[in-house]
This record gives structure tokens, C-alpha cells and sequence, in this order.
């Protein structure tokens, strides 16, 4: 987890850059809920291990629908929960939400270029392995069960 959580707050730095007039211990806590929400919505597409094909097609570049819908979950995880918990303006909330897509996108194009996570350990981080596990095992009739 902790290599995917670079990676994204790699990408949160480099996306929100200037968009935040804010003290620096704040601008660090949006930073970081961005982040959190990032990865939060990487699970909910993969919660279940349902969406693994449809994720694997996105890190690959071949299905924009799916990075769309990362992007709308973590959206929504700010709003409702990062967003209430820091008592943001609705300003500074709006800004973040925007910038959610982006950084999405610059997650999905880093690891699809083989720059970032394979795609074994980002599933890894995401689920504890479980997911990766479950997966293989239905795959291959439980034999990892």
C-alpha cells in the first residue's frame, strides 16, 4: 500500500501545484484527503474483484470509461467525507474535486506506461492481496483457495 500511496501523492503534488491558497499545514491535509480519495475510489471499482478485466483494460488505455469512474468515486469520497471532515470552503472543495480527474488520468497513464506499479501489486495494495488471490483461484478452479 505504501507504494501505491506514493505514487498518488506523487501525482496529487504535481496536479494541485498553486491551485490552493491555503496555509501549508492545510494544504497538506488536502493533499492528503485527495489522495485517500484516489485510492478509495481505486477500491470501490475493484471491491468485489468483479471489475479486475475492466480496471486491467484502463492501465492499459483501452477503456476510458472506467478511469472516468475511478475519478467519479473519489470525487464523491471527498465531497462526503474528506471535504466535511477538514470543514473546507466550498471553494477549496469545488478546486479539489477538479482536480481529481486529472490526477486519476496521470495515475492511470504513469502505470500504463510501466513508470509506476505493476498491476499485480497495485491489486496487492488495494485489497491486501485478497482480491488477487480470490481472482487466480476462480480462475484456476480454487487452487489458491
Amino acid at each position: 500500500m505504501e507504494e501505491l500511496l506514493a505514487l498518488v501523492k506523487e501525482q496529487v503534488l504535481s496536479s494541485v501545484a498553486g491551485k490552493f491558497n491555503v496555509p501549508a499545514n492545510e494544504q497538506s491535509q488536502i493533499n492528503d484527503g485527495l489522495a485517500d480519495s484516489v485510492i478509495e475510489g481505486l477500491k470501490q471499482l475493484t471491491g468485489n474483484g468483479s471489475n479486475i478485466g475492466e480496471l486491467l483494460s484502463s492501465l492499459s488505455g483501452n477503456n476510458s470509461s472506467v478511469t472516468n469512474q475511478i475519478a467519479q468515486a473519489a470525487i464523491d469520497y471527498f465531497g462526503s467525507n474528506i471535504a466535511t471532515k477538514l470543514n473546507l470552503s466550498p471553494e477549496i472543495v469545488n478546486t479539489a474535486k477538479s482536480v481529481l480527474p486529472i490526477v486519476v488520468n496521470q495515475l492511470v497513464q504513469q502505470i500504463s506506461s510501466g513508470k509506476g506499479l505493476d498491476f499485480g501489486t497495485l491489486l496487492g495494495s488495494l485489497s491486501g492481496g485478497d482480491t488477487l488471490k480470490n481472482v487466480a483461484g476462480g480462475l484456476l478452479g480454487g487452487l489458491f483457495k
